[in-house]
């Protein structure tokens, strides 16, 4: 049975369109029935109609931009156009786009009827006649779209692939590399005569795609077993589910992109590095920042992600990565105190991660920034005793009235000597790094915003509000009241 869809923004003449022609005697289906253009692409794109019946005028934009639209998709469709224009030129336009016949209103029933089963017809003769072609260009067009998530992608690829003549009982492959030389060379070295079509796309600098279509009646085992055999650290593949209704293709390449990123996971990874409850690194990670501990740990979080089912989808693991990261920054600056070394640029790290386009390029940013992350605090780990020290009267008197000589004095050395190391170690001043830590704590409590200015002021050292007032702006471009009107922006 053909199926047809009708779009007009009047109520009568739809339901006039429905009920003028007998379409079971004409073994058609109306299938949807639309009052614009966005819904009837929307339609086109969902059923695959044979046959559409439009007005010419639509009150968002012409059938003929509709009909460019629809085509655009790569739906081969018969369009009758209907309207109560008679000027020459919209006709000539229709034909040129392909149009099977322009009707004006009023239509008596049987002409409209007539030229109905005309295009029925038409349509049953090019089936038979013409086998159906889809150019390669789109169809990989469409693979890198429903690969990416957009919708109705892999559903209208699926379609035209079944439409090129590929059996719909054929075995689909995705094949996933992040080498594109050696992908190619794998796929040259397990294709067979009972190969298909294959088409190809990539998503990345990193990710290459090739999905293939193999005979039905091929030994499946044999197929599987030359794909398993060519598996390695770049290269994966996975057999796609055509039960699923839903995003088939983005939702095999993140199962593919996974398995790519298991292949790295080190080895002899017994003790639990991570703690799946608060998405945090166990404590001895943040204090013995060992790479092998960071390693395990992350990917010990990506196997939690995994169960979780948090791959299966681009911004639900990023969104997870970000509160990964946030945790493991709030952790080192309770252990290590505020602020962090200035090289570690928390803003920038999840500018990097939001770039990220796929799973596989997600997590290995991840990965990279942590050792940036962890490389830096273990330098800081290599600070002189007297730097350590004094960073920990810092971090824990900062309210107190604190100067060098007050700390040399506490550790029993020159404040000359102390200023020296200092400086060394932190690459600032002692002045400097206390105003900077006193003045981030003071902008999160401001943020915050539970606390009046003057007591914060009293938090951080400066009992003198006005004093207090000056030193923050200084910082922050800001006046503390300012921060709290803006939101804390």
């Amino acid at each position: 049975m053909m199926k047809a869809i009708i779009i007009d923004d009047e109520k009568l003449i739809r339901e006039g369109l429905v009920t003028y022609i007998d379409w079971a005697s004409l073994d058609i289906e109306v299938c949807a029935v639309c009052a614009d253009s966005t819904q009837g692409v929307q339609a086109a794109i969902e059923h695959r109609p044979q046959i559409i019946l439009a007005d010419i005028c639509l009150p968002d934009c012409s059938g003929l931009d509709m009909f460019r639209q629809i085509r655009s998709y790569g739906l081969n469709c018969q369009i009758i156009f209907i309207s109560s224009y008679s000027e020459f030129q919209y006709a000539q336009q229709a034909v040129k786009l392909g149009a099977f016949d322009y009707l004006l209103k009023p239509i008596e029933a049987d002409t409209l009827y007539d030229c109905v089963k005309r295009c029925a017809e038409k349509v049953s003769t090019e089936k038979i006649q013409n086998p159906a072609f889809c150019d390669r260009n789109l169809l990989e067009k469409l693979l890198s779209d429903g690969l990416a998530n957009i919708p109705q992608a892999d559903q209208t690829f699926f379609h035209l692939v079944w439409k090129a003549g590929v059996p719909q009982n054929a075995d689909v492959f995705l094949l996933v590399s992040t080498n594109k030389e050696d992908l190619y060379q794998k796929f040259r070295f397990i294709r067979t005569s009972s190969e298909l079509y294959s088409y190809s796309a990539s998503l990345s600098a990193h990710i290459h795609v090739i999905c293939i279509f193999a005979q039905p009646g091929l030994n499946r085992f044999d197929l599987k077993q030359a794909l398993s055999s060519r598996e390695s650290a770049d290269f994966s593949w996975i057999q796609i589910s055509l039960d699923e209704t839903d995003s088939i293709l983005y939702i095999s390449l993140q199962q593919a992109l996974a398995r790519l990123i298991l292949r790295t996971k080190p080895t002899g990874m017994k003790e639990m590095y991570f703690a799946a409850d608060t998405l945090e690194f166990e404590p001895q990670v943040i204090q013995n920042p060992e790479p092998k501990y960071i390693e395990h740990a992350l990917y010990q979080f990506f196997d939690f992600c995994i169960h979780k089912q948090w791959t299966n989808r681009l911004l639900d693991f990023q969104f997870e990565c970000f509160n990964f990261l946030e945790n493991i920054y709030n952790q080192l600056s309770q252990y290590y105190g505020l602020p962090l070394p200035s090289t570690i640029d928390m803003h920038s790290f999840i500018g990097q991660l939001r770039e990220q386009k796929n799973i596989y390029d997600l997590f290995f940013t991840l990965k990279s920034i942590l050792s940036s992350l962890f490389g830096e605090v273990r330098r800081s780990c290599s600070h002189s005793p007297y730097t350590r020290k004094a960073l920990s009267i810092i971090r824990s008197r900062y309210k107190e009235s604190l100067s060098l000589k007050f700390v040399a004095k506490e550790l029993h050395v020159s404040p000359s000597y102390l200023s020296s190391v200092f400086k060394e170690d932190m690459g600032c001043p002692f002045s400097d790094y206390l105003f900077s830590y006193r003045m981030n704590i003071a902008l999160t409590l401001v943020k915050q915003g539970n606390c009046k200015i003057y007591e914060i002021g009293e938090m951080v050292g400066y009992p003198d509000i006005a004093q207090f007032s000056k030193c923050f702006k200084k910082q922050f471009g800001y006046s503390p009241k300012q921060m709290q009107n803006r939101g804390g922006e």
